[in-house]
């Protein structure tokens, strides 16, 4: 069995901002990317021809049938993820969105970049307010940011490409862990919503989503899933303070959306094996659960104890 953390060293992903300048100064909603979903797929079907569209937003079936039955259906290579916009409670010009594209899915920058310049992710609670694109900045491994796109450019820049291995300093020995959901995680089984999941629920939504994008957009094969979802054994759940949320808010074209998932922190106890604690990582990159791709289900995993 090959060690999962040895993967790391294979997958490579772009860390995106878009930069918006607001009209008017005004307090940002919250999470703005939970309700791109619409909006892009909009402006996409207008300003992208039908190939680049699909590649960029509904991805393709493989033709591999081994594939098809060993990986979730393919999500765009996208997965947009909570922006430091939340650290700011006072009325602001400017507002981010930010996200990390996969392998592959690095060439489709200029393709999403295109559509991020039709959407006004902070106008869905005030229609009159408007704001435009003005410029896209890439981080490289140590955080740095560079910018790669201004406005009245046709084409961006190439970003840095992170290995996932340096996105994640060496952990401290534990045998406490906090998993915090930080954006609602909509989590379906069998068309039914998990109100109350345990670690053991999370883990094969983090595992499904891992493997898929890795296999999609990096063409890593990770064979060892029945391993990693026995690696749960011993570990305890210590306390749970995840709940569901109901949050409704309206979307840019005025129509009331709902949107509902499991959010808070998971205490555990014991002692987590590396390949584990490299899933559970390389998942916080992702997101998981329905609308993963478009911010729900964003996650972090640390060292962290209840007490």
């Amino acid at each position: 069995m090959r060690a999962l953390s040895s993967y790391l060293q294979d997958i490579e992903f772009a860390a995106i901002s878009f930069h918006y300048q607001l009209e008017t100064p005004r307090v940002l909603p919250l999470f703005p990317e939970l309700l791109l979903r619409s909006p892009l797929h909009q402006i996409g079907m207008e300003l992208l021809d039908p190939d680049p569209f699909e590649r960029l937003f509904t991805p393709a079936l493989p033709d591999d049938p081994t594939a098809l039955r060993r990986y979730q259906r393919p999500a765009p290579s996208f997965a947009f993820q909570p922006h430091p916009n939340i650290l700011t409670p006072t009325a602001t010009e400017q507002g981010g969105i930010s996200c990390h594209l996969f392998g592959d899915g690095i060439i489709l920058l200029d393709d999403l970049i295109t559509t991020m310049k039709g959407v006004q992710p902070f106008a869905f609670n005030n229609r009159q307010q408007h704001g435009c694109l003005t410029s896209v900045s890439a981080a490289d491994a140590s955080g740095q940011e560079v910018t790669i796109w201004q406005k009245g450019m046709t084409k961006c820049a190439d970003p840095p490409r992170i290995i996932a291995a340096w996105r994640f300093d060496p952990l401290p020995p534990s045998t406490e862990w906090c998993l915090e959901i930080i954006t609602p995680a909509r989590l379906l089984v069998k068309k039914k919503p998990l109100f109350r999941p345990a670690f053991r629920h999370l883990l094969p939504f983090i595992l499904r989503r891992v493997t898929a994008l890795c296999y999609f957009y990096n063409h890593i094969e990770i064979t060892e899933a029945a391993e990693l979802l026995t690696m749960n054994a011993g570990i305890e759940e210590e306390v749970s303070e995840l709940r569901w949320i109901d949050w409704r808010s309206h979307s840019g074209d005025g129509i009331l959306t709902e949107l509902g998932g499991v959010s808070g922190r998971l205490w555990l106890k014991g002692q987590l094996p590396d390949d584990l604690i490299a899933l559970l990582r390389l998942g916080s990159l992702m997101n998981i659960g329905k609308g993963a791709a478009y911010g729900a289900g964003a996650y972090r995993f640390i060292p962290g104890s209840s007490k």
